[in-house]
């Protein structure tokens, strides 16, 4: 080309070295196109530093005495025209040796990395990436944990596979005759389901980095046990310099792998916290004061959407202004990924304003001032402002919901009442109505039928609403109410009942809501212990009142009859009597007797 042509040279065009270095930039192995060994076991320092010139001088005074052969830089004498070792192609010269720690069993892979840029700056960074030879060779107090701790991870870890690969099938097998697998599949799959899935994908790819590892680091002891054996033969001047090269370069390969092996494992258990956060999520789900969070953010997810577009719209838009301004003076804003970082960073007051004010006083003030009154001033507050206003609701919402302490003494107390024979568990009632419903747990979850209060059991919840009767005795997990006991008790008012309150059986909620677990069955709650109470009553009447009371069963008849003959019969011969003998059997009385003369 004419850029050649003028130069007399090729063009070396790089990318690297344009901006400060970071480790991923020289992480990588494998790339280089030329290598020099320096072998501090077979030669002297003298022979070193010879070797060093030749590098320096491209085996330009080898060649002046005509004697190439005496040059130890084998790269260079390769070359025609004659050109040192580092050129002005050369973009990165690496200077790497590996350490062994017999105290700890620790390698050690040090690499110094020099990046030439085309502006002739030179960068150095130095990576140091570290191994063991046995993970397992460790203090007895720290293995034990250490492997009691695995354990218990790959039992959970199974649990879960196993308890959500059945609930899988379960759910596949039992979907109605009209539903095809994959409606079936869709329904199985939950927010929660994935993070019980993807934790356990994870944890494979855990194991799967665990054993390159340990493969890596087997392959790089067997290497040094090679290593280690050269080198004695070498001091016996019993290896050639290649058979000594070609081991070396093996193990470095070798110790290369490892380090690159157990930087991925770190990454893949840097991700596992993640996916363990997500599963807490899961929990605190379960508990409604634990919930707010989730269910915040649940309540919020769609004003959030909305609420971000316009967010990052006004975000990028300034991040856009930033490299324009500052891109070219200031390394923050010289790309897009820099720029979004040093602006976030700005959004939580990490800012570098005098720098700024160096590139030019008005364009920073305009700048900044844009960025903090419409990003902080406003828009930070605003996305507060969306969360609170859920968080608001749901806090209401959870405001009677039983509080983790008061949960774990209910857990306490329902268990021990199982251990007692005095509850049945939850899984059991929920294990009866899937049978009933064949497996269909969405049928039977959308089903809204009323249950008969003698199907009631302890330990189940059931809900009141406002004029409904409670059906057994109870405490209310949930909800506000006035609850009419006056047929219970005798009490005219209404007693307002809350969470951790106790209601009776037969009594009438006046109003509010209410959402009771079961303490009692319905033929023992205590309406029905009255009622027991009266029959009781009446079934242990005395031997005379029985007595009597057959009695009287002819008796009275009896009279009456009697009574009727004798008015009958007597109606002719006493005119003036036949009407009040009748009524004297039936009611007598002396006294009327003598007065009429009868």
């Amino acid at each position: 080309t004419l850029m050649e042509q003028w130069l007399g040279k090729p063009c070396a065009p790089s990318d690297e070295g344009i901006l400060s270095l970071e480790l991923r930039d020289i992480e990588q192995f494998g790339d280089s196109t030329r290598t020099e060994w320096l072998f501090t076991e077979l030669d002297d320092m003298d022979e070193l530093h010879r070797t060093l010139l030749d590098m320096e001088d491209g085996c330009t005074m080898a060649a002046a005495i005509g004697d190439l052969s005496s040059c130890r830089c084998r790269w260079c004498k390769e070359q025609n025209p004659r050109q040192p070792w580092i050129d002005e192609q050369t973009v990165r010269v690496e200077v790497t040796f590996v350490t062994y720690n017999p105290h700890y069993g620790l390698y050690t892979y040090v690499g110094t990395s020099f990046l030439f840029n085309r502006g002739g700056h030179i960068h150095k960074l130095i990576n140091v990436m570290s191994a063991r030879a046995n993970p397992m060779d460790r203090p007895l107090p720290v293995l034990v944990p250490m492997v009691a701790g695995g354990i218990i991870w790959v039992s959970v870890i199974l649990y879960v596979f196993v308890g959500e690969f059945r609930e899988l099938i379960s759910t596949i097998r039992n979907r109605p005759q009209n539903t095809s697998m994959w409606t079936a599949f869709k329904d199985y799959l939950n927010i929660w389901n994935v993070v019980d899935w993807t934790s356990v994908a994870v944890a494979i790819i855990i194991f799967n980095l665990f054993a390159m590892m340990r493969l890596h680091v087997g392959a790089a002891n067997t290497e040094f046990a090679a290593i280690m054996e050269a080198s004695t033969r070498a001091a016996d001047n019993d290896i050639t310099r290649q058979e000594y090269e070609d081991t070396l370069t093996k193990f470095y390969t070798a110790v290369e792998q490892m380090v690159l092996s157990e930087k991925n494992f770190r990454l893949g258990l840097f991700c596992y916290p993640s996916i363990i956060m997500c599963r807490l999520f899961k929990s605190f789900h379960a508990q409604p004061r634990l919930a707010i969070v989730t269910k915040t953010l649940e309540r919020a997810t769609e004003d959030l959407i909305h609420f971000g577009i316009v967010f990052f719209c006004v975000f990028f838009c300034l991040v856009v202004n930033s490299i324009l301004f500052f891109g070219q003076d200031i390394e923050g804003f010289t790309t897009l990924p820099r720029a979004v970082n040093s602006c976030f960073r700005a959004m939580f007051g990490d800012w570098d304003f005098g720098m700024m004010a160096e590139i030019g006083l008005l364009k920073a003030q305009i700048w900044f001032w844009s960025f903090m009154l419409i990003m902080v001033l406003i828009l930070l507050n605003m996305l507060l402002a969306v969360i609170m206003d859920a968080y608001t609701e749901e806090k209401a919402r959870a405001r009677t919901a039983m509080s983790l302490k008061d949960q774990s003494f209910d857990i306490l107390r329902r268990y021990r009442q199982f251990k007692r024979g005095e509850r049945v568990r939850l899984n059991d009632i929920w294990a009866v109505f899937e049978e009933e419903y064949k497996g269909d747990v969405k049928a039977m979850l959308a089903d809204d039928r009323m249950i008969k209060a003698s199907e009631l059991k302890v330990g189940m919840q059931f809900q009141v609403r406002k004029g409904d009767a409670i059906p057994a005795d109870g405490t209310v997990v949930s909800g506000e109410g006035s609850v009419d006991e006056s047929q219970v008790t005798g009490e005219a008012r209404p007693v307002d009942k809350e969470r951790g309150s106790k209601v009776r059986g037969g009594s009438l909620l006046h109003s509010g809501f209410l959402l009771v677990t079961a303490d009692a069955e319905v033929n023992a709650s205590f309406q029905s212990r009255i009622q027991d109470a009266v029959q009781k009553a009446k079934d242990t009447v005395s031997r005379t009142q029985e007595v009597v009371g057959r009695f009287a069963e002819w008796y009275t008849p009896g009279v009456v009859v009697v009574a009727a003959l004798v008015a009958v019969v007597q109606k002719d011969a006493h005119a003036q009597c036949w009407a009040r003998r009748p009524l004297s059997m039936l009611s007598p009385s002396r006294s009327s007797q003598r007065s009429t003369g009868c």
